[in-house]
């Protein structure tokens, strides 16, 4: 690495980690608003809340990593042709590509650090997200919880209509169903008005419970009481196995194991493509910031910035759009959906860095 790229890679160094933190530190703040309006926070210790903001860190910080590199980008290379630098550079005879070089290197150790993240840290930090939110749960339960809550009791899953708290370790539960899938084409499903959870103990009041086979009905039952002598599974009491919780290669077994049930893995194979496809987005950022800050230099800093964080915003709305209407409705194939806006951006990356030259 010569002197220019160190210098160049210096100039990137302030603006890209400040904006990259200044970008997590928002959606931090949006994480801890959701905290504070889901769950009781006097019953929550301040530390529990904490974490749980912590914990969601390393997934904004995949979408994070593109932006911050496109706000460092288009600061570091605007200040350097508004000063002339880049200029003198060019008069030497080195090439707009050679010249920028520390910005590649930059993008890409901001593509490689985005995977490493979304692959190795976030699915460990998402379930242990979802363990303390389960806890945190349970603990602040309000005194009258009106919602529709639902969740995975093994074997079974639970809705519920509404909640209520009574002291420490137990749960007053009204308009209850459970539902269990006890073979590949039987059916039990449990209703019951009220019930109550205390350490352990599941206890249901007059349920109803009725019994599939197929399609047919096979039996019906009205027992005085049924109780289930299960724990709750704390770690998997709302944790909702999201594919950002997985990693690729779990992600690529369930598309597998998916497709021979014959299910729809859309969902599964685009949120797959994302894993490769927002890291990358780094280096397309990168490109076009150094466009848009050549084009907008003479103007103001201020201006390349803002159409840098408006190129980032476009593409994080076509990327939505193409992987929940696009390939959900399967208008291009849900393996090329993510990858739709980065084709688009790279087309005009690759053209506008042809241009200067």
């Amino acid at each position: 690495m010569k002197r220019l790229d160190r210098y160049v890679i210096r100039e990137l160094f302030v603006p890209t980690f400040t904006g990259t933190a200044i970008i997590a530190l928002l959606f931090a703040a949006n994480e801890l608003i959701n905290a504070f309006q889901q769950l009781n926070i006097q019953q929550v210790p301040g530390m529990a809340i904490a974490q749980l903001v912590l914990l969601r860190v390393p997934l904004w910080l995949s979408f994070t990593f593109p932006l911050g590199i496109a706000l460092g980008s288009a600061l570091a290379v605007s200040r350097l042709v508004r000063e002339g630098e880049l200029t003198a550079i060019r008069s030497a005879g080195v090439s707009v590509r050679r010249a920028l070089l520390g910005v590649w290197i930059t993008a890409i150790l901001f593509a490689v650090g985005s995977y490493l993240i979304g692959e190795y840290v976030t699915p460990q930090a998402g379930k242990k997200h979802a363990q303390l939110s389960a806890e945190a749960f349970i603990v602040s339960s309000r005194p009258t919880f009106q919602s529709n809550v639902t969740f995975r009791l093994p074997p079974y899953m639970v809705f519920i209509r509404e909640i209520r708290r009574i002291g420490d370790d137990k749960l007053a539960l009204n308009d209850v169903v459970l539902v269990e899938m006890s073979g590949p084409r039987e059916v039990a499903v449990f209703r019951a008005e009220t019930g109550n959870y205390v350490g352990g103990k599941w206890n249901f009041s007059n349920p109803k419970v009725w019994m599939w086979q197929g399609d047919n009905l096979v039996e019906i039952a009205r027992p005085a009481e049924v109780e289930l002598n299960q724990e709750i599974d704390i770690a998997g009491f709302f944790e909702s196995q999201r594919p950002e919780h997985v990693t690729i290669e779990e992600l690529k077994k369930r598309i597998v194991t998916g497709k021979k049930a014959g299910l729809n893995v859309n969902e599964l194979e685009m949120q797959l493509q994302s894993r490769y496809a927002l890291p990358v987005s780094c280096v397309i950022f990168a490109m076009l910031s150094v466009v848009l800050a050549f084009r907008f230099s003479k103007a103001s800093a201020f201006q390349g910035l803002m159409l840098s964080f408006s190129m980032a915003l476009i593409y994080y709305n076509v990327h939505v759009v193409a992987i929940t209407i696009f390939g959900p409705n399967r208008w291009v194939p849900a393996v090329l959906a993510p990858w739709l806006p980065v084709a688009a951006f790279a087309i005009a990356a690759f053209i506008g860095m042809w241009r200067l030259e």
